[in-house]
Order: structure tokens, then sequence, then C-alpha cells
């Protein structure tokens, strides 16, 4: 009750503070403008200078030091003017503001002979950032638009330290088969990133990671945060990506685009990929300070296209030995359906189902978002946004075991809904504050269509038969036809999962920002998120009682952050500290159930939904221990930067934080609640009970850093880091009777704070600014990623108890020991480059190549009878080349073309992806397997997608 009131407290004083102080953009989503005015032939300060953005009301005059500020700008380039009576005005232009930091540019301003004259010089990027206390990077929307990448994942993958895990053999179990994505980043797992939107978190509730879809071409700025973040972030472990929004300019603008590969190579052509695009923003007519940015796209394609080996089956030809038939216990030939078998050329066995061979398409992904962003100046001072952001997927993924059948694989229906109403007031120049309210809507559905399966309610035992599980009838034993006969799915089986998934987020954000000093500016916030995770989710169907979880629970999180951001010539000091509260372990509503187990139902035949207490045993490993009800989690996170400028090209940088995150709401509610639901879990098969009593997972981190600018055209950069992970979710196998002194008949598996994991690493990265057509970066890391798991459910997958527990810790999964990434930009302006009969033959023509090279993923060797250490071997080491180029055409002034090629896997490099544990080969499976059917281990998507080739139209007016 007292940590109740500190909290009202914190927020009523908070909120108190804006109304006293009276004096723009959301933190996380603005930037800052500085320097000094002085007199080009004195170098006298020059007092009382106005500098403003040209085009907007932005702008500051300055002291008597000749110094100025302009805080809350929203990221982007801008006309800085600097003008005063006597003195010719100056014009910078091209001047680029990022997020959360200073641009510093300083003005000498030569006396006026005549009236009226200007300055105009073009800005160039700074190639250091002395603000900057931690690692990140920030890429800007033009540098977006030349990149070949279809989706923002494929924008922060490219950076250092950032692995995402798509092969299934290293992908936690389920993960593809849902089709979430898998980020790690500086060797943390998966669910350790906090993706935002415009400063606002949008996350998959039960699982972790993004739960939206922004296109490319709705974002202003892309910033990548992997060391060092500040206070105003939190609930995450390793890394932040804050992807900020483009906003209505004054002028009319807008883009139309269409790509597609079908000219491509047969496989592209296969891959059926269609895309289109469309952007559009500006005034809204007839109504002042209104602005509009609308932006929305649309591709569908096969999920997967793969090749296949030509040795088939010909239904044709006759055979001499029997099929066993669906249903036959005792594999009785005499009692199944004769068929036929045919053996190659080798004389192996060539499989029945294996009837085509080459290419071959699988399943479709088809994705459409969309955004519109509405912009109203109340005054200059008062702004007022409207955010509606809109995306749908649905897909059928790829699964080997379905090759020959899919149409009972699951279809994957995935919507998701984001609004915001955002107030931003400037205050006076100096303070500024921001109050956000955002609602966000999560929800995924996975099913078979085919056959008797179209209900949108699952019936149970009833839709466990229709899985050819168990059928009195039918299928007594409740094996599944043909998964041990021939190791694929028939016109029977049906898929692993049925899903109903629902997320819905309302958050209440509110910033101040004020520059308080000429030395500080300090940030302060509060958040409010208040959830909802509605599950219903059931695994291995033909179970005679599928694993379920369903319930419904509304925790709620509350956060306090302070920042003081102090910044002199030789010195800028990040000091920050956030405070989080959670109630997740307080409240759950689950399935109403009799004194026996059974479910109630209402008189329409639904589920009863009833809000209980979330108890759990005091000791998690005692079953007969004392139910308590859950304590809400606090925490307190403090967090320190600093940057030293060396000399005017340099800069020495190092921050320390603790970092802290809820655990995953799914290892939370899972088959959980209260004694008597707990007591109804642990009579199922292997039950996994979810632990709401756990604590926070923690990250202490550190890096030291330098950064070094060259001959004004070349930056290095060297970054030394280490992480230590704690008390992280693991899971552990109680057996029965495991203790004389307890009496607990059923083993289960619980949740408990057990695991741990700590990284190192080195990053070196080289820009180059554009000169000479072309400009680049490149970057190296260095990492060892180690931990006693892979992930919260390993234990539970491997039978993991106390004494069994991993006592020592090997290679994690994802650890990549050496990544090497180039991003190389080749422009030849308008009316440059070399002249071949009186023309500039190569005008307008761009090139962008992405580079990738990695070390080879870890794996489980294997050899006969028994495996080897975790993660002991490694996999062949990855290159790919990415290309995109693309040649603009001038129409009119306000009307232009770009032709593009888009070139994914330029060289078509086999990657591998996945081995054979017994060979590390992914086309070899081993000794004994010599006289197996080759279908059996003919798996193309044990290695990388092949080429793929977009041709496209963009017209931008």
């Amino acid at each position: 009750m007292r940590f109740k009131k500190l909290l009202l407290a914190s927020a009523i004083c908070f909120m108190a503070l804006i109304l006293v102080l009276s004096p723009s953009a959301f933190s996380g989503t603005t930037g800052k403008i500085s320097g000094f005015v002085k007199d080009a032939e004195t170098g006298d300060p020059l007092p009382g200078v106005n500098v403003y953005l040209e085009g907007t009301s932005f702008g500051a005059a300055t002291d008597l030091e000749g110094y100025y500020f302009i805080i809350n700008i929203p990221p982007g380039k801008y006309t800085v003017v600097a003008s005063m009576m006597g003195y010719r005005t100056h014009k910078l232009t091209e001047v680029r503001i990022l997020n959360d930091l200073t641009t510093k540019h300083d003005f000498l301003l030569k006396p006026a002979i005549l009236a009226g004259e200007e300055v105009t010089v073009t800005a160039e990027r700074p190639l250091i950032q002395p603000d900057i206390t931690g690692k990140s990077s920030t890429i800007t929307a033009d540098v977006i638009a030349n990149m070949p990448v279809s989706s923002t994942t494929d924008i922060f993958t490219m950076e250092s330290g950032v692995v995402q895990t798509e092969a299934f053999q290293n992908m936690i179990p389920g993960y593809g088969e849902r089709g979430l994505e898998q980020i790690h980043v500086r060797g943390g797992r998966n669910a350790e990133v906090a993706f935002l939107i415009d400063g606002v978190k949008v996350d998959n509730l039960v699982f972790g990671g993004s739960a939206t879809h922004l296109n490319t071409e709705s974002v202003s700025e892309l910033q990548i945060m992997t060391g060092g973040f500040s206070a105003e972030y939190g609930n995450a472990m390793s890394g932040i990506i804050n992807m900020v929004t483009k906003e209505a300019g004054s002028n009319y603008r807008g883009m139309l685009e269409y790509n597609t590969g079908e000219l491509g190579f047969e496989s592209d052509r296969l891959r059926d990929f269609h895309e289109g695009k469309i952007t559009l923003s500006g005034p809204v007519p007839l109504i002042k300070n209104l602005g509009f940015f609308f932006s929305g796209s649309g591709h569908n394609n096969k999920h997967r296209v793969y090749e296949y080996d030509d040795i088939l089956y010909d239904p044709d030809t006759t055979g001499v030995l029997p099929n066993i038939r669906y249903g036959d216990k005792n594999n009785d030939p005499g009692v199944g359906e004769w068929s036929t078998q045919q053996w190659d050329e080798d004389g192996i066995p060539i499989h029945r189902f294996d009837t085509w061979g080459g290419w071959h398409a699988f399943g479709w992904d088809d994705l459409y978002d969309g955004m519109l962003k509405l912009t109203y100046k109340l005054t200059d001072n008062f702004k007022i946004g409207l955010t509606d952001h809109r995306s749908v997927r649905d897909a059928k993924f790829f699964d080997n075991y379905y090759r020959f059948y899919d149409e009972e694989k699951n279809v994957m229906h995935e919507t998701t809904v984001r609004n915001e109403i955002a107030i931003t007031h400037q205050l006076s120049p100096n303070t500024y504050y921001d109050v956000r309210g955002v609602y966000n809507r999560y929800k995924r559905t996975m099913r078979s269509y085919a056959g008797e399966w179209r209900g949108e309610e699952y019936e149970g035992k009833e839709l466990n038969n229709k899985a050819g599980g168990y059928n009195e009838t039918t299928n007594p034993l409740g094996y599944r036809a043909w998964q041990t006969v021939a190791g694929f799915a028939n016109d029977i089986s049906g898929d692993r999962y049925w899903t109903d998934h629902f997320d819905d987020t309302w958050t209440l954000k509110a910033d101040l920002t004020s520059q308080i000093a000429k030395h500080h500016q300090i940030r302060t916030g509060l958040l409010y998120r208040h959830l909802t995770l509605d599950q219903e989710d059931y695994q291995i169907l033909w179970y005679a009682s599928p694993y379920a979880a369903v319930y419904i629970a509304q925790p709620q999180e509350f956060a306090v952050y302070f920042q003081d951001k102090i910044e002199y010539d030789f010195l800028v000091l990040n000091l920050g500290v956030r405070f989080d509260h959670n109630t997740s372990s307080t409240k759950v509503k689950l399935l109403k159930r009799d004194e026996s187990g059974d479910l109630v139902l209402d008189e329409n035949g639904d589920y009863i939904y009833e809000e209980q207490d979330l108890e759990f045993w005091e000791d998690p490993r005692d079953a007969s221990s004392e139910f308590l009800s859950g304590e809400p989690r606090f925490q307190v996170s403090p967090r320190i930067g600093i940057s030293h400028p060396v000399t005017d090209d340099s800069y020495v940088f190092f921050n320390y934080g603790h970092f802290f995150q809820n655990p995953i709401y799914r290892n939370l509610f899972l088959s959980t609640g209260n004694q008597g639901e707990i007591s109804y879990q642990l009579g199922t098969g292997v039950p996994l009970l979810g632990n709401p009593n756990m604590s926070n997972e923690k990250t202490v981190q550190y890096e030291i850093g330098y950064k070094q600018a060259i001959a004004n055209i070349w930056s290095v950069e060297i970054v030394a880091w280490s992480k230590d992970q704690g008390n992280m979710v693991g899971s552990e196998r109680i057996p029965a009777f495991s203790d004389a002194t307890v009496s607990n008949p059923y083993g289960y598996t619980v949740f408990l704070n057990y695991d741990y994991s700590n990284a190192r690493g080195l990053d070196i990265t080289i820009e180059k600014r554009p000169s000479n057509y072309f400009s680049g970066k490149i970057s190296y890391t260095y990492s060892k990623s180690t931990g006693n798991r892979d992930d919260p459910w390993d234990g539970y997958r491997s039978g993991h108890t106390l004494e069994t527990m991993p006592k020592r810790q090997i290679i994690l999964g994802w650890d990549i020991p050496h990544q090497f990434n180039l991003n190389l930009d080749i422009i030849i302006p308008k009316d440059q480059g070399p002249t071949l009969f009186g023309r500039k033959v190569l005008q307008d023509i761009g090139l962008n190549i992405l580079y990738r090279a990695a070390s080879g993923r870890p794996y489980t060797p294997t050899t006969r009878g028994r495996a080897l250490p975790v993660n002991s071997a490694r996999m062949p080491a990855t290159h790919n080349v990415d290309l995109f180029a693309y040649k603009k055409l001038n129409i009119t002034k306000r009307f232009d073309a770009m032709l593009f090629a888009e070139v994914k896997n330029l060289f078509d490099r086999k990657n591998v992806y996945s081995v054979y544990s017994l060979t590390g080969s992914p086309t070899n499976p081993g000794p004994g397997y010599e006289q197996v059917e080759s279908a059996r281990y003919d798996r193309p998507h044990y290695f990388a997608a092949a080429r793929k080739v977009n041709l496209g139209l963009r017209l931008n007016f």
C-alpha cells in the first residue's frame, strides 16, 4: 500500500511540474541543434542573432555569449538561417536533425555592404557525434530508399551485433510454425529487444518481439541502440529499435511503386511476387494548419520456393511390395491395400509420394499495411497528432513434414491495429512536454481450413479425431497415418497447433524536456500500460488430451524515469535512473471448472471465465508447499553514460547500466492460476506450469568506445562491450515422488529464475561520407556468447531436473563469433560522370551493395547412440551479396521516375542453415542411410533461399 501511494504521488508531482512550468515531441522522437554565432572578422560573439529553421516555427535568439539552442525538432533535413541587422544572412542547407541527439553548427557572420545580402552553404553530415554515450546507429529515410531491403527487419539486422535466426535447427520450437521472428542482440536471448514506434513499445505480449508490421516508406528514421541506452527506455535487456514515422510536409508529395519477380528466373516466376507501395502527404485542403501523411504497401508471394532432385516415383509402373494401410494395427500386408514399390538405378527405394522434382513453390505469405497520420498545429507551440496504422498478414508456412500434402497445414491470419493521439506543447523556448495515448491490438489465429476443419471454435476431442489422433473406430492405437510408416503427412494428418491469440494494450506516456541551463537538459516522464492477454492455444491436437493454454490476464505496468544530459565542450554526461512496477502476478481469468475438474459452460455452450487471485506454491519445487498470492514486482535501474572529446575530430565514451525485463507473459500464465487449476493441469500428459512469482530478469552491461574522424571524409569507431545476465527464466523437471517427504504423485515442469549467460565483444565500424561518387559503411564484430541453456523451454524439452541441470556454460545457439557487413553506395548525380558523345551517359544512376559474411552457426553433433556436447560444432561460414540498382528519369520539374532492380543473393550461394547432426553436412545424413529413399534427405530447406530478382518502377511527384 505504501508503494502504491508513492507511485501515485510521483505521478501527481510530475503532472504538477508540467503545469507549473507551463513551458515538443515525445522523448525519443525529436532532436536538438545548438552552437555559437560570431563576427567573422573579429571573432566576437554576437548576441541577439535570430537563428531559425526555415519554413517552420522553430527558432531562438543568441544569448550574450552568442550561444543558441533549439529543442523539440522532429528528425529530418532543414535549412538553418542566422540573421541580424547589419550582417549578411547566413543559410545552412541540408542540416540533418537526429533523434535524441544534439546537432552542432556554428555561424560566422560577415558585415553586410548591401541590404539583403545572403550566404548559402550546404551542410555536411557530422562524422562524429560527441554527445553519443553508447553504441547506436541511425538510418534515415533517404538511405533506406536506396537499399535492397523489403522490411524494417532487413534494415536493423545489418547492424553489428544483431543476429536473426531463420533456420529451424536453431530456432525456438514453435516460432517458425507461428511466423514469429527471432532476433538476438549482442548475445542476448530472443525477446530481449524492445521495438518502438515513435517511442512507444509495440510488443507481442505472449512471445515477445514486435507486434506490428511497419512498411519502410512510413519510416523517417530507424534508430538502433545496442548499448548504454538511457533511462527513458526500459523493459529491455539487450537493445532498443525505435522507428520514427514521417509527418506531413508543407508541400504536396507522393510516390507510387510497383515491383515484381515475374521477369526473373524460373524460381522467381514460381515465387509469384507482386508488391505495390503508395505515399501521399501535404496540407489538408480548406483546413489551415492541418497536414496529412499516408503510406500503404502490400505484397503477396509464395512462402518458399525450393529445387528438388529428379529421382521420381512413376505411378504407372507396377511393383511387388505392399504398402501399409492406414489403421492396420498389425502392419499385416495381407490386410492392407497393395501398391507399387520402385527403386532407383542404385537399388534404393523411391518414396511413393515423390512424384515431382525441380523447382516447387509452397504456401504463401501475404502482407498489407497502411498508416494515416494527421498533424494539426493549433498554434506555433501546440500540436496534436492522430495516427491510425493497420496491418494484415495471411500465411501458410512451409513445413517439410507436409511437403507432399499441405492441405492440412495451418493457415495463419494476423491483424494489428495501432491508434495514437499525441499532444505536443512548447511551453517556452527551453521547455516542452508531450503526452501520448496509444491503443495497440494484435490478433493471430492458426488453424487448418481443409476438409471438415472450417469451424472457428475449437471442438476438443472431435477436432482431435479429425487430426488423425485417437478414434476408437478408425484408429484405436492413436498413431498418425504414414507418420511412422513413411515420414510425411497424408490427407488424414492435421497440424500441431490451434490458436486464438489476442493482445490488447493501452499506453499512456507523458514526457517533459527542459533545457534548465546552458549545460543541463532535464528529461523526465512516466509510463502506464494496461494489458490484456486473451490466449487460447492447443498443441499436439492428435493427443487425447492436447496441451492447452487458455487464460485471460490483465497485467499493468508503471514506470517513472529521470534523465540529466550534461553537456560541456570537454564532457557529455548522461545520468539517469528508472523505476518500474508490474502487477502481472496478482489476477488472472481462467476457465470455470466444477469440483471434478470438468469445464462449466453457459446456456449457449460457451466457456465461462472467472477472475481469480493468482496463486502458486511458495516453493515451486515442492507441490505440497503453501499456496501464496502473487506479489507485484518493483525494480530500480541506474544508468550512466560519459563522452569526452579528445580533439575536434575524436572522442571516447563509456557507459554502465542495469537493465531489467519482465519475464515474457507466456511463461508466467501458462497452465497456472489457483490450486484447483494447477491440480487439474497436473493430471495432463507432461504438465508445464507457468510461475507468476518469478522475479525480473537482469542484465549488467558496460562498454567503452573511441571514435575518430579522418580527413573530414572517414570515421573509425572501436567499441568493446561486456554483458552479464542473471535471474533468467529457465524450466526444471520435478519428478513424481522426487522427495520422500513430499507426496507428489505427478511429475511436472515449472519455470524458475535459474538461467544465466554472458557475452563479450568488440565492434569496429568504418564509415565514409559521400565523395567521389561513393559512400559506405563497414562493420566487423567479434563476440562470444555463452550460457547454461538456449531458451526458457530448454529444460522442459530436455527433461532437466535439479540434479541434471547444466552445471557449466555452453556456446549459445545464436553465437556468431565473426560478423562482417559492408554497405557500399555508389551514386552519380545529374550532369556528372563520364562524357560520351557529348552526353553524361551515367548520370542519375545508383548502385547499392550489401555484403554480409558470418561464422557458421553452432549445432550439437551426434555419434551412434549418443549426443556430443551441446553446440560444440559449427556449420560452414555464410556469405551473401544483395544489390539494388536504379536509374532516375527526370520527366518534369515536379515529376520523376525511377527504374530499379533488386537482387537478393546475387551469386546464388548455397549458404547452409541446417545440417545432419551425424555428419555436419546438409546433404549427407550419414552411414546407415544408404538404402533410405532420397525423399527423406532431399532437403533444400537446409540452405538459405536461392537468388531472387525483382524489377520495379517508382514514380515521385
